[in-house]
């Protein structure tokens, strides 16, 4: 029995808002807890800049993890193309799965696939010659947080 577990991805729109409200929520927090006085001002905004400065660096490390690319919430590094997903008549029937040579020419990220969900088919082409074709089961990479994204 499989299940997928799928993850909620914050869109990155929302990740700068996230930060601006939480430095601001901290930042006004301290003010009514002490008094104001005008030589503290300098502190204060020195403190709410290194705090603006430090959720930016975060929200930038985060993003270069996946290059910033995002779609519907999916990472690039989990966006596989789907006319790299072929259709196969083998001996168990008919399956779909994403053929490697494809997946290798088109998918900036092929080395990082699990190759617990590669493996080799054998089919009979057009002609009826018998071929052997390197693939991945389309099911397991689903299950590894892969989707299909439509590219043309």
């Amino acid at each position: 029995m499989t299940h997928t577990v799928k993850h909620k991805v914050m869109r990155p729109v929302m990740r700068p808002m996230l930060a601006l409200s939480l430095v601001s929520s901290i930042a006004l927090s301290s003010l009514a807890a002490t008094p104001a006085q005008a030589s503290d001002a300098g502190k204060f905004v020195a403190g709410v800049f290194a705090l603006g400065l430090l959720g930016v660096i975060i929200d930038d490390a985060s993003r270069r993890r996946d290059g910033g690319r995002y779609y519907n919430g999916i990472p690039a590094s989990k966006r596989l193309p789907d006319y790299c997903l072929k259709t196969f008549n083998t001996r168990y029937g008919t399956e779909r799965l994403f053929t490697q040579s494809c997946l290798q020419d088109n998918f900036h990220y092929s080395n990082s696939i699990p190759h617990q969900c590669e493996t080799t088919i054998r089919y009979r082409n057009g002609f009826n010659n018998l071929r052997v074709q390197a693939v991945y089961n389309s099911q397991c990479l689903e299950d590894w947080g892969y989707h299909t994204v439509r590219t043309h």
